[in-house]
C-alpha cells in the first residue's frame, strides 16, 4: 500500500517538475515538486527512497533534455542516470531524515542545494540547467542568487512537507506566487552610460559573407556603437577584409574565431576589434564543452576597458559556471556580453532552456548581457533580468539590436558561499546517512501528531507515578 502511494506522489512529483518549467514566473511550483519528492521518499522506506529517486530523476530530465540524444546517440542515457543520481541521492537523504525530527528537516534544504552546486559547479560532467534559480522568474535570481533561490525553494518545500494539509498549501502558493511578486517591485533608476548594440545571428558563414552581414546590421542600426557575431563565426583569428569592415564603418565588433597554438591545438577566442582595425582584446573560452573538439581552456580572464566602462565577455557554455562570471564581475565589469553557438541541429528546445541561463545571470549581478548566438535565442537583456529584445529560432540573418546601460560594477549576490557550506553538510550528512547511523538527536517533535502522543504518554506517567506514592 505504502509503496503505491509512494509511486502516485514520485509521478505527481515529475509532473510538477515539467509544469515548472512552462512558464518562469510560475516556476515557484518547483516547490511542490521538492515536497512531493520527500513525501514520495519518505513513503518509499529506506532501500527503495534511492531508486524511487533516480527514477524521478530520469522522468524529469530525459524528457526535458531529449536534444541529449542528437548529441551522443545512446550515450545520453547514461548522461541522463548520472544526473538522475543527484535526485537519487537527495530522496534518500530525504527518507533518511525527514521523520528525525526538526534538525533532519533543517538538514534538507542544505542537502538539496549542496548536491545542486555539486551538479553544476563542481564536476567534469558539470550541468546547471534545469536548476531551481534558471526555472523560476529571474526576478528572485536578483534578490537571491541562483543558488540561494534553490535554497529558498527546496526550504519552502520541506515546510510544506511537514505542514499540516492547509498551512501546507500556504507554503506552495507563496511559493508559486513569489515570481509575480518580486517581478512587480519597484526598479531603482539609475543613471548609467548607454550603449547601442546590434549582432546578426549566424551559424557557420562564410568568411567573404560576414562583411555583408555586419551591413545588413549596419543599415538596419545605423546608431549602433557595438556589433556582435556569434561564437565560431570564423574559424581563424580576424580577417583582413573584416579589419577593413570596422575601419569602414569606425564601429567596434567582438566576434568569436579560432586562436592557433602550438602542437595542432587552437583556443575558442572572441575577438574585440576597434574602429582603426585593431584586435585590442581577447578572450578564450574558459570552459569548453565536454566531449566536443572545443579547444583549450582559457587560464585566465581579462575585462575589456571598452570606451563605455568595463565589460566581461565570456563564450557561450562559460555563462553557466559562476566560478567564469563571478570572476569577470570581481575585476568590476558593468556589462556582459556572451557570443555563442548552439547548432540548429540541436532543436528549439535546447535553444529556448539555454536562453533561461542569461535573464537569471544578469538579474544576480545587476548587470546588463548581450547573448548573441548562431541561430538563437539571442537576447539583450536590462540589470534586471528583463529581455528586450530577442532573437528567433532559427532566425539565420536574422539581425537582433537594442539599448544596454552600463550603470556601474556588478555585484557577487550572497549565495555563493551559502553554495559551499550546503555542499561540505550534504556530504557530511549522505555520509551519515549510508553509514546507518540513522538515530539523530530530536529537537522537538516531528509532527503535531506526535506531540499529542508524547503528551498522553507524560500524563499516563504521572498517574502512575502518584498513585504509587499514594500506595
Amino acid at each position: 500500500m505504502k509503496l503505491g502511494k509512494s509511486a502516485a506522489l514520485a509521478l505527481l512529483a515529475i509532473l510538477t517538475f515539467h509544469a515548472a518549467q512552462v512558464s518562469p514566473p510560475f516556476g515557484g511550483v518547483f516547490a511542490l515538486f521538492i515536497c512531493l519528492l520527500i513525501r514520495a521518499s519518505s513513503q518509499a522506506g529506506a532501500r527503495c527512497s534511492f531508486y524511487l529517486g533516480l527514477v524521478v530523476g530520469f522522468g524529469i530530465y530525459a524528457p526535458q533534455l531529449g536534444f541529449f540524444y542528437t548529441l551522443f546517440g545512446p550515450a545520453a542515457v547514461l548522461l541522463w542516470s548520472i544526473l538522475a543520481l543527484y535526485t537519487g541521492l537527495f530522496a534518500f537523504a530525504a527518507e533518511r531524515l525527514s521523520g528525525r525530527g526538526r534538525l533532519g528537516l533543517l538538514l534538507l534544504p542544505f542537502v538539496w542545494t549542496g548536491l545542486e552546486y555539486f551538479r553544476s559547479e563542481l564536476n567534469y560532467l558539470r550541468f546547471t540547467w534545469l536548476s531551481a534559480g534558471y526555472t523560476v522568474d529571474p526576478t528572485l535570481a536578483g534578490l537571491l542568487g541562483v543558488y540561494g533561490t534553490g535554497f529558498v525553494m527546496a526550504g519552502l518545500g520541506v515546510a510544506a512537507s511537514a505542514a499540516r494539509p492547509r498551512y501546507a498549501g500556504i507554503v506552495l502558493l507563496i511559493a508559486a506566487c513569489s515570481g509575480p511578486l518580486t517581478s512587480s517591485l519597484p526598479q531603482r533608476e539609475r543613471n548609467g552610460t548607454t550603449l547601442m548594440v546590434s549582432g546578426v545571428q549566424a551559424e557557420f558563414p562564410e568568411p567573404e559573407t560576414i562583411p555583408r552581414l555586419l551591413d545588413s546590421a549596419w543599415k538596419q542600426s545605423p546608431g549602433a556603437d557595438l556589433f556582435v557575431l556569434s561564437e565560431y563565426s570564423l574559424q581563424t583569428p580576424p580577417t583582413e577584409a573584416i579589419l577593413d569592415w570596422c575601419k569602414l564603418r569606425r564601429r567596434h565588433l567582438v566576434i568569436g574565431g579560432r586562436e592557433p597554438l602550438p602542437g595542432n591545438t587552437f583556443q575558442n577566442t572572441a575577438y574585440v576589434i576597434n574602429p582603426a582595425g585593431q584586435i585590442v582584446h581577447k578572450q578564450g573560452k574558459s570552459v569548453p564543452i565536454q566531449f566536443f573538439a572545443d579547444g583549450v581552456p582559457a587560464d585566465s580572464r581579462t575585462v575589456w576597458e571598452s570606451p563605455w566602462g568595463p565589460i566581461g565577455i565570456c563564450i557561450c557554455y562559460d555563462l553557466s559556471y559562476t566560478s567564469v562570471t563571478d570572476d569577470l564581475i570581481r575585476q568590476g565589469a558593468h556589462a556582459l556580453i556572451v557570443p555563442m553557438m548552439d547548432l540548429q541541429d540541436w532543436g528549439e528546445r535546447q535553444h529556448r532552456l539555454h536562453a533561461r541561463i542569461g535573464p537569471a545571470r544578469a538579474a544576480e549581478y545587476g548587470v546588463p548581457m548581450v547573448r548573441l548566438a548562431s541561430s538563437g535565442i539571442s537576447q539583450i537583456i536590462t540589470a534586471d533580468g528583463k529581455v528586450i529584445e530577442s532573437g528567433s529560432f532559427p532566425g539565420q540573418a536574422e539581425v537582433v539590436s537594442g539599448e544596454i546601460k552600463l550603470k556601474g560594477a556588478g555585484q557577487i549576490p550572497w549565495d555563493r558561499p551559502l553554495a559551499h557550506v550546503a555542499t561540505a553538510i550534504a556530504a557530511a550528512t549522505l555520509i551519515y546517512c549510508f553509514l546507518g547511523s540513522t538515530k539523530l538527536p530530536r529537537i522537538g517533535p516531528s509532527s503535531p501528531r506526535e506531540s499529542v502522543e508524547a503528551l498522553a504518554h507524560q500524563r499516563s506517567f504521572a498517574g502512575k507515578n502518584s498513585a504509587i506514592r499514594s500506595s
